[in-house]
């Protein structure tokens, strides 16, 4: 019902409208917001909280366990604040010589603890579950290039070591026959020794001489 009073106030009477304040609280505690168009020319009417579409004044009905204003000054108190209570809050004053309006608006921000946020935040869990993912996979494309690596490496090596091996192989197998070979000089003499005739000796020549 206020609500919809406000609206047509705001279609009848003329109304200013500015974003004048950023005010940050922590997760939690109490906010308290200055009613920036509250000054010797106006005095405080109502707060109108945006993300809730709540107006907050003495004739409305409202949480009084969480909000909490002075009536004077239009200072708010809200307890225990949460993410909910993020975004534009407005304070309403109305002219002390006549019917018009004067508004500003505060923009409450709630800030949040990161470690919070990473343990609760449903996007930044499957984020890093992800980049878990991701890792893994990344680790095990490393390991398996390493590994083949390392056998077209071991198998390299074994090739270059097969074919240093094999020229000694091939001259030992040429020489093994050589080995059963006498050598030439000793075959040579005894081929003297047996084929030609040896010269006379000083018997022989005796026994033709007592013969004769």
């Amino acid at each position: 019902m206020y609500a919809l009073a406000f609206l047509l106030i705001v279609a009848v009477v003329p109304l200013t409208w500015a974003v004048t304040l950023v005010q940050e609280v922590s997760l939690g505690d109490t906010a308290i917001l200055k009613c920036p168009s509250n000054d010797d020319n106006h005095r405080f009417q109502f707060w109108q909280l945006h993300t809730e579409n709540l107006v907050i004044s003495p004739t409305n009905h409202y949480n009084k366990d969480k909000y909490k204003y002075d009536v004077l000054t239009g200072k708010l108190h809200i307890r225990g604040v949460s993410s909910n209570e993020h975004g534009l809050y407005t304070c309403v004053c109305k002219h002390i010589t006549d019917n018009s309006f004067f508004s500003e608006t505060v923009e409450l921000l709630v800030k949040r603890d990161w470690e919070d946020v990473y343990e609760t935040d449903p996007f930044t869990n499957v984020f890093r579950i992800t980049m878990t993912v991701v890792l893994l996979i990344i680790l095990a494309a490393l390991v398996f290039v390493i590994y083949n690596t390392w056998l077209d490496r071991t198998a390299r090596f074994r090739a270059l070591a097969t074919d240093e091996e094999s020229p000694d192989e091939a001259g030992s197998s040429h020489r093994t026959p050589g080995t059963n070979l006498r050598p030439l000089t000793s075959l040579d003499s005894h081929g003297l020794d047996t084929e030609l005739p040896r010269p006379p000796s000083f018997t022989d020549i005796r026994l033709n001489n007592t013969g004769i």
